[in-house]
């Protein structure tokens, strides 16, 4: 086949089909018997497509061609397997009536043409005749007129029958021309903007060094494009290559390992670097999200942020549907901008520390792009406002973004607005209105406290006097209870105090003491006792 009329690409995770070949078969084998179908191309060599092995009913098999190339298709049937055949000699002969019968062969959509069949044309409303219908539009089943199909869709089908063939694209990707699924450099993701304009070129990084069992120092070069439709280029510039090996990889992210070469290899004297086994590690971009998951793809652990993060992170997911023994599902990338305002101007890329080359298996590979132009723009909720002071009645307005956002080109600048140094009425009204009653309620204390010193002191002269007319005078407590050695406890009986000094004088009396003479009581008068 020289070539296919559809377009390739990728689309929802699924790459667009640019042809089908499907063929009915029936095996007919009283043995192990091997029926193998086979693609051939100058890219990517002979792969085997579909085995099968035993008796096998009469079926149906498709295969969609995704990529537009020239292929040769082949069918291969052996009787034994190629172990069984060597252990005896003719045993291939005992299965002579072993077969293989393909009944039909059919390849679709080829450049060369060769239709078997017609299906109903579309049809331009006003003109007779059929045409084809622009990019971006379907063919309706019932009148085979042409319709737009919706925003941010493709048509990948060369004969779109029916609204299924509008494909939508991936996350925050959009489709201005309905034939690519793109990421634009200024895109809007979770209601935020963010401009990519200024990180929109391929960025190159180098991957960890290693070293060959034999010594011989090497890298892996790693090209990346973020958005718009720029694309990478790795090339092979050595003049042998692998079977299989293309010379020249163009796709989104790709990678080629870089060996050094040693002093003299170059004509010029300097040292020179081989670069061979270049590959792709993302033909398409589906999906720009801040989700760490998208199609089966996640982002390494090490890069996801918590939950309760501010920051928020671009993840961008490419994918590539070439599969290879290692990795039968084609390989995945995923780089995640991340905002990082110490990090001025482009910024840097960093591959995981538990995978130094940026793939644990080989299959799935992440980067980090860090950079303060990967932080979105910051919406007029998020600006902080600082006013300042309020000189001759104006007023210094000022807006500052925060660390989790960038301050967009049209933010307000800093301007000023009318202000008064003096309250306003309601609040002087609440102030004079607090402090007049502040002031009330001290003199109230101040009243309450005097009215009742007053009181206190009525009421010690009532008590004083009440305890003149009953003779009662209460004396004051002992300054000690304590006994010094040897003293014995003197028990004293008290009686009213006399009123004059006469009285006193005759009540009063003479304790005798053993040893110590006579014990004599003192009294003391006051200024206020008559002298009889």
């Amino acid at each position: 086949v020289g070539g296919f009329r559809g377009r390739e690409g990728f689309v929802s995770g699924k790459p667009m089909e640019v042809g089908r070949i499907f063929f009915t078969f029936e095996l007919s084998c009283a043995s192990d018997c091997e029926f193998v179908f086979m693609e051939a191309s100058a890219k990517k060599g002979v792969t085997v497509l579909q085995r099968w092995t035993g008796a096998q009913p009469r079926q149906y098999y498709t295969y969609l061609v995704t990529r537009n190339d020239s292929y040769t298709f082949s069918w291969s049937f052996q009787k034994v397997s190629w172990e069984k055949s060597y252990l005896k000699s003719g045993s291939l002969r005992m299965f002579e009536t072993d077969m293989a019968k393909v009944y039909n062969i059919n390849v679709t959509n080829t450049i060369d043409g060769g239709a078997s069949s017609c299906l109903p044309c579309p049809q331009a409303p006003a003109a007779a005749g059929c045409i084809p219908c622009p990019a971006g539009h379907y063919i309706e089943n019932n009148t085979t007129e042409c319709t737009r199909c919706p925003s941010n869709t493709v048509v990948t089908d060369p004969l779109p029958y029916g609204r299924q063939s509008c494909l939508p694209c991936g996350p925050g990707l959009t489709a201005p021309d309905h034939l690519t699924c793109i990421v634009e450099c200024r895109l809007t993701v979770d209601n935020r903007t963010y401009d990519l304009t200024n990180i929109s070129n391929a960025r190159a990084m180098m991957g960890s060094t290693l070293f060959t069992s034999s010594g011989t120092k090497f890298f892996h070069m790693f090209n990346i494009s973020l958005c718009g439709n720029t694309s990478v280029t790795c090339a092979n510039n050595v003049s042998y290559n692998m079977e299989g090996e293309v010379p020249t990889v163009i796709s989104r992210v790709c990678r080629s390992t870089i060996v050094p070469g040693m002093e003299g290899m170059t004509g010029s004297g300097r040292n020179g670097a081989v670069a061979t086994q270049s590959v792709t590690l993302g033909d398409h971009l589906v999906g720009v999200t801040t989700n760490t998951t998208l199609m089966d793809i996640t982002v390494i652990e090490e890069f996801q942020q918590p939950n309760n993060s501010l920051k928020h992170d671009l993840h961008f997911f490419y994918t590539t549907p070439l599969s290879t023994r290692a990795c039968p599902k084609g390989r995945s990338t995923t780089v995640t901008l991340s905002c990082n305002p110490d990090e001025p101007g482009e910024g840097k890329v960093t591959l995981p520390h538990q995978c130094p080359d940026g793939t644990c298996d080989g299959c799935n590979f992440h980067f980090l792009w860090s950079s303060a132009l990967g932080c979105p723009e910051c919406s007029k909720d998020d600006l902080i406002v600082v006013h300042g002071e309020c000189e001759g009645g104006k007023q210094k307005v000022h807006y500052i973004a925060p660390k989790n956002c960038r301050a967009p080109d049209a933010i307000p600048g800093g301007h000023s607005v009318p202000c008064s140094t003096r309250l306003p009425f309601l609040v002087e009204v609440i102030v004079l209105s607090t402090v007049s009653m502040a002031l009330m309620l001290c003199l109230l204390l101040f009243c309450l406290w005097k009215k009742n010193q007053r009181l206190e002191y009525k009421y010690m002269k009532l008590v004083a006097s009440a305890s003149s007319k009953d003779g009662m005078i209460e004396l004051p407590p002992a300054e000690s209870c304590a006994l010094d050695d040897g003293e014995e406890e003197d028990v004293q009986f008290t009686q009213a105090p006399p009123r004059g000094i006469l009285s006193k004088l005759k009540h009063s009396k003479i304790a005798p003491t053993e040893g110590r003479g006579l014990l004599m009581k003192s009294m003391i008068l006051s200024s206020k006792d008559p002298l009889t």
